[in-house]
């Protein structure tokens, strides 16, 4: 026999033929149990779809002569002719010489729409509630406050200012009508010294 080992040989010539083996079955349990190349996704994001919502959004703050006033969510690039509709529109007491309808609002702005100046029965006075600081806050005053318009008693004073904790704020000067005590005459004479 060409190959003539010794025992000793032969034990190490089988120990490196199991060895391969094993080498090779390990290499072949790897690659069949490997794990699926992990996909990756990668989102592209159109530029009109990163804005959200809400960055065309504003918010507005409407009072004075409308029909409903408070807090308006409205699109970015409206205009104040926009936030009226929003709101039902004008108060007859409007005064719209004092009003841009084509002003371009923007978020956390605070519209006040005056009143029209109102001619006090029996004098030549106007006066306007609309002017800075002219008229009393009727949905703020006290007591007090209430007692200096001139046509309101203590009596309906304290009827204004139950009529407001019972039903809220009044939303337009035309709701003291509501007030016992107040009729449309009485509001006609005082509506010069009041403002919402």
């Amino acid at each position: 026999m060409p190959f003539d080992l010794n025992r000793q040989q032969q034990l190490i010539l089988a120990g490196l033929v199991v060895l391969i083996i094993v080498g090779l079955g390990i290499m072949v349990l790897r690659h069949s149990f490997s794990p699926a190349p992990a996909v990756v996704i990668t989102r592209v994001e159109q530029p009109e779809l990163q804005q959200s919502a809400a960055a065309n959004k504003i918010v507005v703050h409407l009072s004075g002569a409308v029909k409903r006033q408070g807090v308006f969510s409205l699109k970015e690039g409206d205009r104040l002719v926009d936030l009226l509709k929003a709101a039902g529109g004008l108060s007859q007491q409007a005064d719209l010489s004092k009003v841009n309808l084509a002003e371009k609002l923007v978020d956390g702005q605070k519209i006040q729409v005056p009143v029209s100046p109102v001619q006090v029965p029996g004098t030549k006075q106007v006066i306007s509630a609309a002017e800075d600081g002219a008229g009393i806050e009727l949905n703020a005053a006290d007591l007090n406050q209430l007692c200096q318009i001139k046509g309101i008693g203590k009596t309906t004073a304290k009827r204004i200012i139950e009529y407001r904790e019972q039903n809220g704020p009044f939303q337009k000067l035309d709701d003291l009508v509501k007030v016992k005590g107040v009729g449309k005459g009485t509001l006609d004479r005082i509506r010069g010294q009041l403002r919402i």
